[in-house]
C-alpha cells in the first residue's frame, strides 16, 4: 500500500510539471464525462425513474381505437381477472372557481373514485372521494390538488368541508391530493366524480370522451392482460356493434405510454454522448502513449537498474486514473450546475421532464463513465510496456529512432476515432435535414401573429342551450374584431395544431361519391364563426366562405378541406354535393358543401390533415359543443391579447373566465421540440468528435515530424525536395483519413435504420448528407495534414543533423 501511495505522488507530480497536457487532458474529458452525465440524467428521469407511486411496475394505461365509455369500464371491472382495478377518467375538463374573488379557470379531471385505488396515494388532508360520492344525486363533492391547496387557500387545513361555487354547483372540498396523485402531470386543479361534472356520460355508452388506467393484479402480466381484454373487447364488440366495432384495446405500460417515441430519441442521444467520452478518452490514450514513447530512455535505465515492468505499467495505468478521476469530478460538477439550462432547452419536448435530477444513479453512471475512460486511456500504454523487454527498450532509448508499435496503436486509435466523428457527423446531418425539412412543411396557414384564447362555456348553465352559446361567442367575437390593435378575429371549436383535431365522426353521403376508400368514412368537424379562414391565412381553393348568410334558421352548409375532396371526389367538382356529420346527431342532419379549403396541420406535422369538415357554429345542433378558442391576428403580447378576450367575455357573461392564451406559433415550436433536441444535441456531440478526430491527427503527424527529424535532415541534405516530405507527411494523414472515413461510412450505413422513425423525407443513405460529410471530413484531413508537412518541409538539415 505504501508503494502504491508513493507511486501516486510521483504521478502527479509528474502530471503537475506538464501543467498544459493535464488542463487540456482534463477538460477535454470532462466535456465527454459531463455531456454524458448529463444525457445520462435526462434517460434517468424519463425512462428508468419509477413513477412516484406503490408498485408502479403495475400500472398499466389501457389504449384503444377512440376513447372509453363509463359502460364499457364497467364491463372491464366485471369481467377482467388480470387487473384488480380499472379507473376512467379525462385528463383535462374546464371548470370554474367562483368562491368569492375572481373567477378562475381550473384545470379539472373528471376521474372515477377507482382512480384512487389504481395510484394507491393516500390524501394529505382530508379524504378521497369515493364510490358512494359518485352516484347520481349524491352530494356534489371535489378533491383539490397541493398545488391549488397552497397557492389559492394558503394551505389552509380549514379548507376541508369548505362549499365552493364550481361552474354553478355548490361543491364540498373533501380532501387534497399529494403532488404525485398528477401522474401524468396534466397540471390538474381538482378532481370531481363523473357525477358531479359529466353526469350525462354515466349511462351512455356511446360517450366515448374518456381515457382509462389499470393496475395489474399481483402475479398477472402485461401480455396476459392484453391478451384477456382483447377477448373482451370482442365480447362487447358483438354485443354493442353500434358504438364498439373495431374498438380492440391493449393494455400499455403506464411508463411505456408515457415516455411513447422519446425512447428512441433518448437512446440516440446516449449512443452519441458515448461516442464522444470513448473518442475523448482513445485521443488522450494517444497522448499518453505518447508520452509514454518519449520516457524510452527512462523506462531503459530503470530496467537495467532492475526495475520492473510491472511498476513501469503501474505508472501508465495511474497516470490514466489521475486525470478520469479529476475529469469526472469535474464532469459531474459540469452536469450539475448545467442541470437548470438542460431542462430549459428541452421544456415540453421530452416527456418526464420534471424528472431529471442529478440523483444517485446518475452519480453511479458517471462513475462508470470516468472509470472506463480511465481503462481506455491507460490500456495503450500500460499494454506497450508490459509488451517489451529490456533489449527493446535500450534500443528505442538510441538514435534508431522510434518503435513501429505504438505508431500503429495511435494510427489505429486515430482511425477509429475519424470513423465515430463520421458516424456522429452523418446523424447529425440527416437529423438537421429532418428538422429544416419540418420547418418548412406547408401548414396551410401563418401562424405568425396569431394568438388564441380558449373559452368554455359553463355546462350546467350553458348545455344544449343552443341560442345562448351562439349569443355569447358572437359577442365575444364582435367585440374582440372591434378591439383596437386586432385586424381579425374568429372563433373554432378546434384550433390548427391540436393534437386531437376535433370532434371525430362517420361522414353519411345523401348521393354515394365516385370513389369509396373505406368502408365506414369518418371525419373530424370544426365549428366557426366569423371569418376564419382570412383570419388564419388559409386560401379558398374553391367555392366560396362562409357569410352573414349562413345564420341560425338558413340552409345548412359546409366547407371542406383539400383531403376529403380528393379522396371522394378526386375525378369531380364536389361544391353542391351534401353531406352529414355523424359526430354531432343519430339522424343525418345534410349540409351542402359550398367552398374548399387547404388541408391545416392538426395533430402532427409530419402526416397529413385529417379529413375536415367545417361548419357555421349557427347552425350547429349539437348543444353539447360549448368550448373553442377565440383566434385573432395581431401584434399584441399574450397578456394583452388575454385582457381583450376576458374584457369581452366579462361584457357577456361576468362569470366566465378566460382560459389559456397562448401564440400559435409557440404549438409549432412544440411539435418541434423534439426534433430541435436531437440535431442540437447530436450535432453539438459530432462537432466535439470531429474536433477530437482531426486534433489527434494533427497531433501524430506533428509527433512523427519531431520524433523523425533527424532522419527528415538527412533526407533532405542528400537531396529531397521539401515538397516531397509534405507528401510524405500529408500522405500518412490522408491515409488515416481515409480508412476512418470508409469505416464511418460503412457504420452510418448499417446503422441508418435505427434511425429511419427520426426522419421525415430524409432517406437514411441520403447522398447528400454523405457527400457533405465526405467533403467537410476531406478538407479537415488536408488541413490537419498540411500544418505538419510544412513543418517538415522547413526542417533545416544542419540543425536536426546536430540533434542527438
Amino acid at each position: 500500500m505504501s508503494g502504491l501511495m508513493n507511486d501516486i505522488r510521483v504521478t502527479w507530480r509528474r502530471l503537475l510539471r506538464t501543467p498544459g497536457f493535464t488542463m487540456g487532458a482534463v477538460i477535454t474529458l470532462a466535456l465527454g464525462i459531463g455531456a454524458s452525465t448529463a444525457v445520462f440524467a435526462v434517460v434517468s428521469g424519463v425512462l428508468l425513474r419509477p413513477l412516484p407511486v406503490p408498485d408502479p411496475e403495475r400500472l398499466v394505461f389501457i389504449t384503444r381505437e377512440g376513447d372509453v365509455s363509463i359502460a364499457d369500464g364497467i364491463d372491464w371491472r366485471k369481467d377482467s381477472r388480470t387487473l384488480e382495478e380499472i379507473a376512467l377518467f379525462l385528463r383535462t375538463w374546464d371548470l370554474d372557481l367562483v368562491d368569492g374573488g375572481e373567477p378562475t379557470r381550473l384545470n379539472a379531471s373528471v376521474a372515477e373514485p377507482q382512480l384512487f385505488r389504481v395510484l394507491q396515494l393516500p390524501a394529505m388532508a382530508g379524504r378521497l372521494y369515493d364510490i358512494a360520492d359518485n352516484k347520481p344525486g349524491a352530494p356534489a363533492v371535489a378533491v383539490i390538488s397541493e398545488g391549488l391547496w397552497k397557492r389559492r387557500f394558503g394551505a389552509d387545513p380549514q379548507v376541508i368541508g369548505k362549499q365552493v361555487l364550481l361552474s354553478d354547483i355548490k361543491t364540498t372540498i373533501v380532501g387534497v391530493a399529494p403532488a404525485d396523485m398528477d401522474v401524468l402531470h396534466d397540471q390538474v386543479d381538482i378532481w370531481v366524480p363523473p357525477a358531479v361534472a359529466t353526469p350525462w356520460a354515466l349511462a351512455e355508452r356511446g360517450t366515448n370522451n374518456f381515457d382509462a388506467m389499470g393496475r395489474l393484479r399481483a402475479g398477472s402480466t402485461v401480455e396476459e392482460s392484453v391478451a384477456e381484454m382483447v377477448a373482451i373487447s370482442k365480447r362487447l364488440e358483438a354485443a354493442y356493434p353500434n358504438t364498439n366495432t373495431r374498438k380492440i384495446v391493449a393494455p400499455l405500460p403506464l411508463l411505456e405510454f408515457m415516455v411513447g417515441s422519446a425512447r428512441r430519441a433518448l437512446l440516440v442521444l446516449l449512443f452519441g454522448v458515448a461516442i464522444v467520452v470513448f473518442a475523448s478518452s482513445a485521443n488522450l490514450a494517444t497522448s499518453l502513449l505518447a508520452r509514454s514513447a518519449s520516457r524510452r530512455e527512462e523506462y531503459a535505465v530503470r530496467l537495467s537498474l532492475g526495475g520492473g515492468q510491472g511498476a513501469i505499467a503501474r505508472n501508465a495505468v495511474l497516470e490514466g486514473i489521475l486525470l478520469s478521476v479529476a475529469a469526472g469530478f469535474l464532469g459531474v460538477f459540469v452536469a450539475a450546475t448545467t442541470r437548470s439550462v438542460l431542462i430549459s432547452l428541452i421544456g415540453d419536448a421530452v416527456p418526464r421532464a420534471w424528472s431529471i435530477a442529478i440523483d444517485g444513479r446518475v452519480l453511479g453512471f458517471s462513475l462508470v463513465v470516468s472509470l472506463f475512460a480511465a481503462v481506455v486511456m491507460a490500456a495503450l500504454p500500460a499494454w506497450q510496456v508490459n509488451r517489451g523487454n529490456l533489449a527493446v527498450f535500450l534500443r528505442a532509448g538510441g538514435r534508431s529512432g522510434s518503435s513501429s508499435s505504438p505508431r500503429r496503436l495511435m494510427d489505429a486509435v486515430v482511425g477509429t476515432e475519424v470513423a465515430l466523428a463520421v458516424l456522429l457527423l452523418v446523424g447529425s446531418g440527416l437529423l438537421l435535414q429532418t428538422f429544416m425539412r419540418l420547418q418548412t412543411v406547408p401548414l396551410g396557414f401563418d401562424p405568425e401573429q396569431l394568438m388564441l384564447a380558449a373559452v368554455t362555456l359553463p355546462e350546467f348553465r350553458y348545455m344544449n342551450k343552443i341560442p345562448e352559446q351562439i349569443s355569447v361567442f358572437r359577442q365575444v367575437v364582435d367585440r374582440v374584431s372591434a378591439s383596437t390593435g386586432i385586424e381579425n378575429a374568429a372563433y373554432v371549436i378546434t384550433p390548427p395544431l391540436e393534437p386531437r383535431g376535433g370532434v371525430g365522426g362517420a361522414i353519411v353521403f345523401r348521393t354515394p361519391p365516385p370513389a369509396m376508400p373505406v368502408e365506414k368514412p369518418g371525419a373530424r368537424a370544426r365549428l366557426v364563426m366569423g371569418d376564419y379562414f382570412k383570419t388564419i391565412g388559409t386560401p379558398l381553393i374553391a367555392g366560396r366562405a362562409f357569410g352573414a348568410e349562413d345564420r341560425e334558421g338558413s340552409v345548412p352548409v359546409a366547407i371542406i378541406n383539400e383531403r376529403f375532396a380528393r379522396e371522394f371526389w378526386a375525378e369531380r367538382n364536389p361544391l353542391g354535393e351534401q353531406i352529414a356529420f355523424g359526430g354531432w346527431t343519430k339522424a343525418p342532419v345534410f349540409m351542402t358543401v359550398v367552398g374548399i379549403v387547404s388541408d391545416i396541420k392538426s395533430g402532427t406535422l409530419q402526416g397529413p390533415d385529417v379529413r375536415t369538415i367545417y361548419a357555421p357554429y349557427a347552425q350547429h345542433i349539437a348543444g353539447w359543443q360549448r368550448w373553442g378558442s377565440i383566434v385573432a391576428r395581431t401584434r399584441m403580447s399574450v397578456g394583452a391579447y388575454a385582457a381583450v378576450v376576458q374584457e369581452a367575455l366579462r361584457a357577456a357573461d361576468p362569470s366566465i373566465p378566460v382560459g389559456r392564451v397562448e401564440a400559435l406559433s409557440s404549438r409549432k415550436d412544440l411539435m418541434l421540440g423534439p426534433q430541435r433536441l436531437n440535431a442540437v444535441a447530436i450535432g453539438f456531440f459530432a462537432l466535439i468528435a470531429f474536433i477530437v478526430a482531426f486534433q489527434g491527427i494533427y497531433a501524430i503527424l506533428s509527433r512523427g515530424v519531431a520524433e523523425r527529424r533527424r532522419e527528415l535532415g538527412i533526407r533532405l541534405a542528400v537531396g529531397a525536395a521539401p515538397r516531397q516530405l509534405l507528401s510524405l507527411v500529408v500522405a500518412r494523414g490522408l491515409k488515416l483519413t481515409l480508412a476512418g472515413l470508409c469505416g464511418g461510412v460503412l457504420a452510418s450505413m448499417l446503422l441508418g435504420r435505427a434511425m429511419t422513425g427520426l426522419l421525415f423525407e430524409v432517406r437514411p443513405a441520403d447522398p447528400l448528407t454523405f457527400a457533405a460529410v465526405t467533403l467537410l471530413v476531406g478538407v479537415a484531413a488536408l488541413l490537419s495534414s498540411y500544418l505538419p508537412g510544412r513543418a517538415a518541409a522547413r526542417t533545416e538539415p544542419s540543425v536536426a543533423l546536430r540533434q542527438d
